[in-house]
């Protein structure tokens, strides 16, 4: 069941839709970078220690991956907005917002030596962060009118316990009051959580639904707005 579950959730209709729109621009992108220059980062994919990021070289899957993202956020018949990309891994999604004509500023892990060279050389603008809970981000320099996080594994979702409500409510908090601009929007793309056997434990859906005014697209993306005021 588990695995049905997110099975039918990849293959949504829309998802397809997205996907074919995606291929033209994913072409575009292929074509703006040497491949051959890029896939000689892979001698620092063992300093991460996690050898199984190889699968991010093959540029082509993971542009039409984040392409899609994209599209299916607008980002290419909005306005020109300034995006925070939280887990900007390799940075493709910052790479293709950038040619929506988005400002961009990625944040990372601070010892992951493979995503730094990647978005270097991709001309990223990646910075070095970890997000703890219960801890309030730094400034970056300016406040986003969007916050992005896609394949989320800050909430504890490696370590098995993913982050309950008053976690969540801390984070979302801390991002809408210090770090976004009014009408600011967060938009979240859960991973699968075996603890749990599900996306999300029961209280933060309902954290992201009531205080949140979540809008959820499918059990894993929710797009997120700034708080109710009581």
């Amino acid at each position: 069941m588990p695995n049905l579950k997110r099975i039918l959730d990849k293959l949504s209709p829309k998802t397809f839709y997205y996907d074919w729109k995606a291929r033209q621009p994913t072409e575009h992108l292929m074509h703006s970078f040497d491949h051959v220059e890029f896939k000689k980062l892979l001698k620092y994919k063992d300093d991460t220690g996690h050898p199984q990021y190889r699968k991010y070289f093959n540029a082509r899957y993971w542009l039409r991956q984040n392409v899609r993202r994209a599209l299916l956020l607008k980002l290419n018949i909005t306005r020109p907005m300034k995006i925070l990309d939280i887990g900007a891994g390799f940075g493709y999604f910052p790479y293709a917002a950038h040619f929506y004509g988005h400002d961009v500023i990625g944040i990372d892990l601070p010892d992951d030596v493979l995503f730094k060279k990647a978005c270097d050389f991709l001309k990223v603008d990646c910075r070095d962060y970890r997000i703890e809970p219960m801890t309030p981000m730094p400034s970056f320099g300016d406040r986003f009118d969007f916050v992005t996080a896609f394949q989320i594994c800050f909430n504890g979702h490696i370590e098995g316990a993913p982050w309950e409500a008053d976690k969540w409510d801390f984070f979302l908090e801390d991002l809408f009051k210090n770090h976004m601009n009014e009408g600011g929007r967060v938009y979240l793309e859960m991973n699968w959580n075996s603890t749990i056997q599900g996306w999300l434990p029961a209280n933060v859906e309902a954290l992201f639904k009531t205080k949140y005014k979540g809008q959820f697209d499918g059990p894993a993306r929710i797009m997120l707005f700034a708080p109710v005021e009581k």
